[in-house]
């Protein structure tokens, strides 16, 4: 009877993490029906997106998706963007460290933090500065690794004027409210990844890195977690119903 209702268990729970990211899957659905009334895109213009050109979507225009509200300046990017243009910004004063150099400059971050904060192991960087474009309305996305769930709110904000990020878009985490996990926590998601709707929504192979502690052995688990072919495979089916429902939708 336990093994039953231990299986049980498990089988309920993965329904709810199915469910949960089928439900986001129906939001970003939503938003690009959004910015098909709006004349932004086509219908064409989302049936023909590849799954990295939707995954890529996702990361670029996440915050704006969450919030369901496109400015002017986000509906030309997005335009550009499903069109296969540059979407980057000709003003070279909202030009922010992105790739290389801003992991270099988060490293500068992380050394500072060890000296100053206890328990701190290193730091996973993700989101739009991890790509090839940012601007200076772009989020510094990244989770803190630490023995004791890292550094707190109050902290961050010293970091943050230390460093010169501006006020609002500094240090988010899009993990928790406090956007801290620990190493242990780190290895239960990269056991299963899908299991993480964060981990499944803004973390991509190419635009995920971990600086810090074990760093070498770290990135390699982070790589094998994300393309393992569970992983892949189950995030092929949430992008396939992205586009599902924006036909569905459409036809209503």
């Amino acid at each position: 009877m336990k093994q039953e209702n231990f299986l049980y268990n498990e089988q309920q729970k993965k329904q709810e993490l199915y469910e949960r990211d089928a439900d986001f899957a129906h939001i970003i659905a939503s938003r690009l029906n959004q910015l098909i009334e709006d004349k932004v895109l086509t219908g064409e213009d989302v049936g023909r997106a590849s799954h990295d050109k939707l995954d890529e979507f996702l990361y670029l225009f996440h915050d704006q998706i969450i919030d369901g509200f496109f400015y002017s300046i986000a509906k030309g990017k997005i335009k550009r963007f499903f069109n296969g243009e540059s979407t980057e910004t000709v003003d070279l004063k909202k030009r922010v460290p992105i790739g290389e150099q801003y992991t270099a400059m988060m490293k500068e971050v992380l050394m500072y933090s060890k000296e100053q904060f206890f328990g701190i192991n290193g730091m996973v960087l993700f989101g739009s500065r991890m790509g090839s474009y940012a601007d200076s309305e772009s989020d510094c996305d990244f989770v803190w690794i630490g023995q004791n769930r890292g550094v707190s709110p109050a902290n961050s904000s010293k970091i943050a004027k230390k460093y010169g990020f501006p006020d609002g878009l500094s240090l988010s985490a899009k993990l928790d409210s406090q956007g801290r996990i620990t190493v242990e926590d780190l290895k239960c998601v990269l056991k299963n990844p899908a299991d993480f709707s964060w981990c499944l929504w803004t973390w991509s192979p190419n635009r995920v890195r971990y600086i810090g502690d074990d760093e070498e052995n770290i990135n390699q688990q982070i790589q094998q977690a994300l393309n393992s072919d569970a992983f892949k495979q189950y995030k092929k089916e949430m992008l396939d119903s992205i586009k599902k429902f924006v036909k569905q939708q459409a036809q209503i």
